[in-house]
């Protein structure tokens, strides 16, 4: 009787251990892996951050770029005709005009 406690004893907490080390091992597993993918999305996350700083970046400079370009044309149509740069500024208030009056519709084809 003694003999055949110790030995379902033995048995028993035999798998008990297994299970309990297999436990640990998937939980340690799952650990990693939940980390791995934590670290490869705050990658992503950066990468993006820094495109999105490079386009805004880029789209100032061009903002900067379009506003010098529009002061040497002011200066070389006030040089050669005064009243050119009054028809240039009517053109550029009708473009603006046209394009920001219609809203969606304008996108939409309607006018």
């Amino acid at each position: 009787m003694g003999a055949e406690f110790l030995s379902e004893a033995v048995v028993f907490s035999s798998g008990a251990l297994v299970i309990m080390l297999e436990y640990t091992r998937k939980y340690y597993v799952d650990k990693r892996k939940s980390a791995l993918a934590k670290e490869k999305k705050e990658a992503e996350e950066r990468v993006q951050n820094e495109r999105i700083e490079g386009l805004e970046a880029k789209i100032a400079h061009l903002a900067q770029v379009q506003e010098a370009q529009q002061r040497l044309l002011s200066e070389v149509l006030t040089r050669m005709d005064p009243q050119a740069l009054v028809q240039t500024d009517k053109q550029t208030d009708k473009i603006r005009y046209e394009s920001s009056g219609k809203g969606w519709w304008g996108w939409l084809g309607f006018s």
